[in-house]
């Protein structure tokens, strides 16, 4: 006999045997023989099932994301089952449906679920579950099974954005100063697919201040300080003040980074950066002065007179400047050296060549006059600054001076006066030694430096035979002799003269004087000479002596006819020929 499955629900199998036989014709049959046995049976009722599904890793998730399960039920036992029911570990996805709920010894069924991951799913990393299948044994015991455990593993992408930006992107550095104030707002957001804790912003910027997160306003109400749930964003706001650098480097770029730790302690991070640009305001101004704008001829001295040149650098820009040079051709063509003097700078903390905004600083040469810039009348010398800003391009600045040099033009002049324009004569003395009465004439002469240059030995030449000494009657400084006349001063010269028979006879005296000086880079200075005239009127007048030679004629002598002799002296006393005396 072979056990069959009603032996083992029914737990024996009984076995009764029945012996009879017949026995010849006429011979009463004997009873029947009977004769039975039992033999227990033992069952073993058993079910599985094994769950599977082909999705064993979500690369990348997001919420609602299926996963297909199957599931293959086998009685594994050695009786029936009925009333099986499969349950999933997932609340979600609980009973499966079978295809059938009773299977026989070795029979199987199916079923399939699916179920949507949730945050918390990929917030755990992966889905792990079991399935446990139910059934009824013949006997009336419960049969369970429970299935493999089913591990999907879900990618992570932890993940943080930063967003950084101004305001003041650009700023105008004409009017940007050292201290002014850059504000600066920050945006971070959880852009992953989990929640991130112990989020932090850090800015790299020195001299960063007042950087907070405003926690309180971020878009999820539900999560804390530090926290950030997918999707999630909070604000922050920092300050800075511009530096003398900043200005220099033509701007400010600030980076900052936020980052956060994912449920799995793996740190994200993202950096981002915003520029302010600075428009370069870079200057520089230079102020060149000679020590005189002008030498007078008097003064000028090829090879000895000198012009003392001053040099004042300024940065007028509101940048750092180097490189700083001061260029004179002139200068250096004359072999003169030209410098800047960096330790006297307006701020000492700057180095050599490099000027701060404001800063001053300055340099002087000396120049000597040559011959030629005498022969040109003037020195016109020029120079330039050239300075190099960090960003952008050099600047430079130029300065011409111009110092008038007066060529030496020296000149005297005379003006030469006479106290009397006529004299009127009346008579001659006989002796032509003998004065004139009223026949002195007395000049003055005026003499007057005219030119540029000063002269020295000043005096007057007057050739008049019978001139009295030349005597000074006025002169700068008191001066009685060796006359030194600047330009435009003046000396008073005085001479006397008296009237001759020669001058009466030609009727008129006139009289020729020069004024002559000395000027160290020149010959001797004449004048032009100066010419007055005496006009002498001539009054005729004749007077007679008689005489005879007989005053008295006594005795004998006193006849008729006595011879008296008489004579006649004719005399021309007056002060013209007479004729037809």
């Amino acid at each position: 006999h072979v056990v069959t499955t009603d032996d083992v629900r029914n737990g024996i199998v009984p076995n009764e045997i029945i012996a009879n036989g017949n026995p010849p014709r006429y011979v009463t049959p004997p009873d029947e023989a009977t004769d039975d046995v039992e033999t227990p049976t033992t069952s073993n009722s058993s079910v599985s099932v094994v769950k599977a599904t082909d999705v064993t890793l979500i690369e990348n998730p997001s919420v609602g994301y299926e996963i297909p399960y199957t599931f293959v039920v086998t009685n594994t036992g050695d009786v029936p089952l009925t009333n099986l029911v499969l349950t999933d570990t997932i609340a979600s996805i609980g009973k499966v449906e079978l295809a059938k709920d009773s299977l026989l010894p070795g029979e199987q069924t199916t079923g399939t679920a699916t179920y949507e991951i949730t945050q918390a799913d990929i917030e755990h990393g992966e889905v792990r579950n079991t399935a446990t299948v139910t059934g009824d044994a013949p006997s009336g015991d419960d049969v369970t099974g429970d299935s493999n455990e089913v591990v999907t593993e879900i990618r992570q992408n932890p993940s943080i954005s930063l967003v950084k930006s101004t305001d003041d992107k650009k700023l105008d550095a004409e009017r940007s100063i050292v201290g002014e104030v850059i504000s600066y707002e920050f945006t971070i957001t959880n852009d992953g697919n989990v929640a991130l804790h112990d989020v932090e912003l850090i800015d790299t910027l020195e001299g960063i201040y007042d950087l907070t997160i405003d926690w309180d306003a971020s878009t999820d109400e539900a999560t804390g300080d530090g926290e950030l749930s997918v999707g999630e964003s909070v604000s922050a706001k920092a300050k800075y003040r511009l530096t003398q650098d900043d200005l220099n480097a033509g701007g400010v770029t600030n980076t900052a980074y936020a980052t956060g730790a994912s449920p799995k302690d793996e740190t994200v991070r993202d950096d981002s950066s915003a520029q302010t640009t600075l428009t370069s305001s870079a200057a520089i101004s230079l102020e060149k002065t000679a020590s005189t704008d002008s030498i007078s001829a008097d003064d000028v001295s090829a090879d000895t007179t000198t012009i003392v040149y001053s040099f004042t650098i300024r940065n007028t820009g509101m940048v750092t400047l180097h490189d700083v040079t001061l260029t004179d051709e002139m200068l250096t063509s004359a072999g003169v050296p030209v410098s800047i003097d960096w330790e006297r700078s307006s701020d000492a903390s700057t180095a050599e060549g490099v000027l701060s905004p404001n800063e001053t600083a300055s340099g002087s040469a000396t120049y000597t006059v040559t011959q030629q810039d005498v022969a040109n009348g003037s020195v016109v010398n020029g120079a330039s600054v050239n300075g190099t800003p960090d960003v952008g391009q050099p600047v430079s600045d130029d300065d011409e001076v111009k110092t008038t040099i007066e060529t030496p033009s020296p000149h005297l002049s005379i003006a030469k006066e006479v106290d009397k324009k006529s004299v009127t004569v009346s008579n001659l003395p006989i002796d032509g030694n003998d004065e004139i009465e009223n026949a002195t004439l007395t000049y003055t002469f005026t003499v007057t430096n005219d030119g540029n240059v000063t002269l020295t030995d000043v005096h007057v030449s007057d050739m008049l035979d019978g001139l009295s000494g030349i005597s000074v009657v006025d002169a700068p400084n008191d001066q009685t002799e060796n006359i030194t006349l600047k330009p435009s001063e003046k000396a008073t010269l005085r001479a006397t003269y008296v009237l001759t028979n020669a001058d009466v006879a030609a009727g008129m005296r006139d009289n020729t004087a020069t004024a002559i000086g000395t000027n160290v880079a020149t010959d001797d200075v004449e004048s032009d000479p100066s010419t007055v005239e005496t006009e002498i009127v001539a009054e005729p007048h004749l007077s007679i002596i008689k005489s005879v030679d007989r005053e008295h004629v006594a005795g004998t002598d006193a006849n008729v006819g006595t011879l008296l002799t008489y004579t006649f002296v004719v005399t021309n006393n007056g002060a013209t020929t007479l004729g037809d005396v």
